[in-house]
């Protein structure tokens, strides 16, 4: 068995679009088949495509095909032939046909000429055109034609000398004026040659400068930082200059010595106040501790008490669920009640209605068969003579009009061929219809001993034989003599008529014979029965009422046995209150309220109990703690008073006394740290002083060094030496200017030196190039060219005009020499020539009328000829008849096939309820209230306002009956899931285990029902193997937490077994 989430969600769709039909449900969560109700709908489409009573002829196939059927047989009937008319529309037709030959000739020359002319009348002006142009070529006379571009090219060359000659000019022009700005610049080289060296002086001057300028903010930093240095060792030590500071100064050990002790003095002072007030704080809660477990009484024991409480756990809610059983117990009876009193036909109580010998369903459902076969049989009798009545007066119809044209020696074989096919459907009926098979009869038929495949197979066998005798007959059918043919088929049907009489008359007697025995059956019961599927609603309502006494009696038991456990209970906790000294069970309590107060009593005992021994544990402890902070005490004493001693030895060394603070300490640490600071930046200012002094030293030897080179030695003596060094820098600056003006005058003469090259030479090979156009145009100069570049691109021009024109010409002479169309076009007269085009026109047209005209005549002739050759025709539509026979015969048979399987399917879907009904439903009820969580309590069968049995659930809180269409879809998939674990379930029961396969079916339940679910398959699992699929890590988690290990064995696909 398998069940995936498709499946699933398809089976909860179909139970709400079935109106939660009991059958339906039951069927399908037993076969598994999700989409029961798409079959059912299915199979009454397909026959009500095939055929229906009500509809008309052009719908379904077999009305279509009855209908095409008799008009065939009324195309046989009409077809004749009238020899006088044939002779007559002959007669015309050939006529027609003479007259239409003669009138395409006509208009075929008639259109040849029309065209002929239309064309001459185009060509007219383009020969014009053309004569036109010959002779103004003969006009130009003899014409150079020059190339394409030549006077492009002779533009651009002329633009080329000109543009070169006067970029020459300007060049000379620019060269000239360069060469004298370049005569008036004198560059002093010595003075360049010494560059390096003048560039580091200009470096060396910023420095020096900016250093004489600190130099006098460095003297007046040393002189404030040695005041005050003077004010703060007077601060300290008044009775020493600076030259003593050096015996204030400290080592580094020193130092450390002193902030270490600075740093613990606060902490050693903070331990011994704190333990002093822990030592008193812990002594007093000691004390209140002892007073308070003093004032307790001592414990009592409570475990009788709680032992009683837990067993009562399990029947908290028995007094609850006892007034719900009660309730559920009135409801049940209540609605026997109802059901009874809606019970026709019978009237008493429900105990005695338990006692009725009431027939089985299977003896209803054999009556009912019984008497439909005969109603069938007895309609479809009188429908069989009504037909054969038609058929013998058509026969007699047609003989008095038909000529007698031979018997073909087929006949009896199709007779006898359709006689053992009639035969094997009549035993395939019986043994479908009744369940029995005459196995004599059925080796009769078959020639030898079968079964009831054996007997399909032959009945096969003997419609194809059937139908190929048929089909052989309609190929045939030009052979056949429709007057034997109508006279044996005339005999046949007589004999049939006489045959289906005395079986009707048999028929009426059985089924009047049935009727009276269904009587007699419920007679002993005092009910008059009705029809034998009235009767089987009413048994099923009749047996749904046993199984409501059943569950009233079970309800009963119920309430019982609460009852029971609620004394039980009470005894208990009678006992256990009376050995604490409690009161017991007071009049009036309940169950609940006892429980209650025993709750409460046992929450009290434990809570003393737990302050008594907390208190205890509590002295306990403080006493510990008090003796600890006592040594914590003593030991931070002693460590203070060493501390002391250091201290004093320490501070000595600042001058200062053993009670000075840490604090005044660090200050004087402080103020010495800031004199040493301001000694040590004093001399710093001394050793930068004097290390601009020298640099100020080197800068002068510099300059004049520099100046000696250069031979202007005597400026350093009338000036300083930075003002030495601007005077040489801006002689260097001027230099340096004049030779970059000179390189940029140089490289501006080269360039235009390069341009007059450049243009000389364009401009040369310019003139060559005009030479090689006046050489090619054959002028001896530059000036006449344009003159002749006209005359070229006119004589071009007329040519091509020319060519284009004898193009049109030789297509408008529609092949003719284009010579002989021009000696045509001279000869015509062309102020006439217009009339005559529309003339012929007009001729045309009016031959292309009459030509149509005569042809539809002529098509309209051979129709009504080929209309009355019905020689063939009446062959053709008596073909078609029998073909439209054969095929509504096999479509008769797919439809009579859907109609069967359509009731099986409904028969089956009804006993397979009324067999299991009972053992599903009950389980499928306990398995939908799991699922649910509660929500809903159970299930059950009710009827709706068709009196059809359907499946309601119950609703937990209320005990209200909910439809299917009333569910959400998560209930349906919920309903379908019980329904079909039930079926599962009931088919254990006497089937061997059969493995169930789960894929992923937990798609969209939450936690709570996932887990309910997980624990319906556990319990399953007791009895077949059940296989669950999922790709969710949180059902695995699930299951392996709230599930028993030894029915959980997990396997993740893809990896090894843990």
């Amino acid at each position: 068995f398998g069940l995936d989430h498709a499946t699933l969600v398809r089976g909860g769709r179909e139970i709400v679009e079935g109106k939660g039909s009991l059958g339906q449900v039951l069927f399908a969560a037993g076969s598994g088949i999700a989409n029961l109700k798409c079959v059912q709908d299915q199979l009454e489409k397909e026959a009500a495509d095939l055929f229906s009573p009500a509809a008309r002829a052009k719908n379904p196939r077999i009305n279509a095909q009855l209908t095409d059927w008799q008009a065939a047989r009324k195309a046989v009937t009409a077809a004749q032939l009238p020899s006088s008319e044939w002779e007559r529309l002959d007669k015309a037709c050939r006529e027609t046909r003479e007259q239409l030959a003669k009138t395409e000739q006509e208009w075929e020359r008639a259109r040849i000429e029309h065209a002929r002319l239309t064309r001459l009348h185009q060509a007219i002006p383009l020969a014009a055109r053309s004569s036109a142009a010959t002779a103004e070529i003969a006009e130009l006379g003899p014409v150079q034609i020059l190339p394409d571009g030549f006077a492009e090219r002779r533009r651009e060359t002329a633009t080329r000398v000109a543009t070169a000659s006067s970029a020459a000019r300007s060049a000379a022009e620019a060269i000239a004026e360069l060469d004298g700005q370049i005569e008036k610049l004198v560059v002093p080289e010595a003075l360049l040659a010494r560059g390096e060296s003048i560039e580091q002086l200009a470096k060396d001057l910023g420095s020096y400068r900016k250093a004489q300028h600190d130099a006098r903010g460095l003297v007046a930093g040393r002189e404030q930082v040695e005041s005050d240095a003077r004010r703060s060792l007077k601060q300290l030590r008044p009775d020493l200059t600076l030259a003593d500071v050096e015996r204030l100064r400290l080592t580094r050990q020193q130092r450390v010595e002193i902030q270490n002790l600075g740093n613990k003095h606060g902490t050693l002072t903070t331990q011994c106040q704190q333990a002093r007030e822990n030592v008193a704080a812990l002594g007093q809660r000691l004390a209140a501790t002892t007073d308070e477990l003093a004032g307790l009484p001592p414990p009592r024991n409570a475990d009788l008490l709680k032992s009683v409480l837990r067993r009562a756990q399990s029947v908290s809610r028995i007094e609850e669920e006892r007034a719900e059983a009660s309730a559920e117990l009135a409801r049940l009876e209540t609605q026997a009640a109802a059901a009874l009193s809606r019970l026709n036909l019978w009237r008493g109580t429900l105990e005695v209605l338990e006692t009725l010998a009431v027939p089985s369903v299977e003896t209803i459902d054999a009556y009912e068969t019984r008497l439909a076969e005969t109603d069938r049989q007895v309609t479809a009798l009188a429908e069989q003579t009504a037909k054969l009545e038609a058929s013998r007066d058509q026969f007699d119809r047609q003989m008095r009009q038909v000529t007698e044209q031979g018997v073909p020696p087929s006949e009896a074989a199709l007779d006898d061929a359709r006689q053992r096919r009639d035969e094997g459907w009549r035993l395939v009926r019986r043994a479908w219809l009744e369940g029995s098979l005459d196995s004599a009869e059925a080796g009769l038929f078959a020639g030898r001993h079968v079964g009831p495949d054996g007997l399909a197979d032959a009945f096969d066998q003997s419609l194809r034989q059937a139908d190929e005798i048929a089909d052989r007959l309609r190929h045939e059918a030009d052979r056949v003599a429709a007057r034997a043919t109508l006279a044996a088929q005339r005999q046949a049907c007589l004999d049939e008529l006489s045959k289906i009489a005395t079986a009707k008359e048999t028929a009426v007697e059985a089924r009047e014979a049935v009727a009276a025995e269904w009587q007699s059956l419920w007679r002993p019961l005092g009910i008059e029965p009705q029809s034998p599927r009235e009767m089987r609603g009413w048994q099923r309502r009749q047996q749904s009422l046993l199984e409501q006494a059943e569950k009233i009696r079970k309800q009963k038991t119920d309430v019982d046995a609460f009852d029971s456990r609620t004394a039980k209970c009470r005894q208990e906790l009678d006992r256990a209150l009376a050995a604490l000294n409690e009161p017991t069970a007071q009049p009036g309590e309940t169950l609940a309220a006892q429980l209650e107060r025993g709750q409460l009593l046992a929450e009290q005992i434990d809570a003393a109990a737990a302050r008594h021994a907390r208190l205890t544990d509590e002295a306990a402890t403080l006493g510990r703690q008090l003796e600890a902070e006592r040594a914590k005490a003593a030991a931070a004493e002693r460590e203070l008073s060493a501390w002391t001693a250091r201290w004093s030895s320490a501070v000595a060394a600042l001058g200062l006394s053993a009670d000075a603070t840490p604090a005044q300490a660090n200050e004087v640490l402080a103020q010495l740290d800031a004199l040493f600071d301001q000694l040590t930046d004093a001399d710093r200012f001394r050793q930068r002083i004097d290390g601009i002094a020298h640099e100020a030293e080197e800068f002068g030897c510099q300059t004049r060094s520099l100046l000696e080179s250069l031979g202007k030695a005597v400026w350093f003596d009338r000036m300083s030496a930075d003002q030495a060094a601007d005077a040489v820098l801006a002689d260097y600056r001027r230099a340096t200017e004049d030779r970059g003006r000179l390189e940029t005058l140089r490289k501006q003469r080269q360039k235009h030196a390069a341009a007059l090259a450049e243009a000389k030479q364009i401009a040369a090979q310019s003139r060559a190039e005009l030479a090689s156009l006046c050489q090619e145009a054959n002028c001896d100069s530059a000036d006449r060219l344009p003159d002749l570049e006209a005359r070229s691109a006119r004589a071009k021009e007329l040519h091509a005009q020319q060519r284009d024109l004898h193009e049109q010409l030789v297509v408008s002479g529609g092949g003719v020499p284009l010579a002989d169309f021009l000696a045509e076009i001279a000869c015509i007269e062309p102020d006439g020539l217009p009339d005559k085009i529309q003339q012929l026109g007009e001729r045309v047209s009016s031959l292309d009328a009459r030509r149509i005209e005569l042809s539809n005549a002529a098509a309209l002739h051979g129709k009504e000829m080929a209309d009355m050759d019905t020689s063939a025709a009446a062959a053709e539509a008596e073909e078609l008849a029998q073909s439209l026979a054969a095929t509504i015969a096999g479509d008769v048979e797919s439809y009579v096939r859907l109609r069967l399987a359509s009731a099986v399917l409904r028969e089956a879907i009804e006993r397979y309820r009324e067999k299991n009904q009972g053992p599903v439903l009950q389980r499928a009820s306990r398995l939908f209230a799991e699922l649910t969580v509660g929500s809903f309590s159970g299930l059950r069968a009710d009827y709706d306002d068709r009196d059809e049995a359907v499946l309601v659930g119950i609703r937990a809180r209320d005990g209200r009956t909910v439809t299917v269409d009333g569910m959400s879809d998560g209930t349906a998939d919920q309903l379908y899931l019980a329904l079909r674990l039930a079926s599962l379930e009931t088919y254990l029961d006497e089937h061997d285990p059969v493995p169930l396969v789960v894929d992923d079916i937990l798609i969209n339940f939450d936690n709570r029902r996932s887990l309910a679910t997980l624990k319906v398959l556990a319990d399953l699992s007791q009895r077949t193997q059940v296989v669950f699929f999922t790709h969710h890590e949180h059902l695995v988690a699930l299951a392996e937490e709230h599930l028993p290990t030894e029915v959980v064995f997990t396997h993740r696909l893809g990896q090894s077994n843990p």
